[in-house]
């Protein structure tokens, strides 16, 4: 079942609150070594990015996120989290035209996290949420004007 725009934008908001709110608490409880694990994530990310495999990227940056949330230590939080991920599983569009910037916004993640910066860790989860709605805000207006369907899927 493919979620509405209304329905994405209304999860996506939600999403951007409580990501920030686990990354800020990740921050200082995130370990050397799930840093590391983000930035082999980043380093996979680039490479399916160049390829702009739509598939490939969503099951990776489902991968990073979930790092994350079990680096905040905080098992409702988390559990809420993945629920969300999961919703957002089914929005399909097409995302190919900001891959380049989702995966700056998780390079801007991670240097918070290594940096322990919980404002800056929340700030960064906060715009990454944020760049998703931007395009669901655009597609909205583009199938208000122009009606096509659907390519590809993402979570962000």
């Amino acid at each position: 079942m493919e979620l509405t725009r209304k329905a994405a934008v209304e999860l996506y908001t939600v999403r951007e609150v409580l990501e920030g709110m686990a990354a800020g608490i990740a921050a200082s409880r995130i370990t050397d070594r799930t840093i590391e694990k983000m930035e082999q994530s980043l380093r996979k990310q680039e490479a399916i990015v160049q390829r702009g495999d739509l598939v490939a990227y969503s099951c990776e940056d489902f991968r990073f996120h979930e790092l994350m949330y079990a680096a905040s230590g905080n098992a409702f939080l988390q559990e809420i989290l993945e629920g969300i991920e999961h919703k957002a599983c089914p929005i399909g569009m097409q995302i190919t035209p900001i891959l380049s910037q989702l995966l700056a916004d998780h390079r801007n993640i991670v240097f918070t996290l290594r940096a322990r910066d919980a404002i800056g860790a929340d700030a960064a989860f906060r715009e990454h949420n944020r760049t998703m709605l931007t395009l669901l805000t655009l597609a909205d207006g583009k199938r208000s004007s122009n009606p096509q369907p659907n390519k590809g899927r993402s979570r962000g």
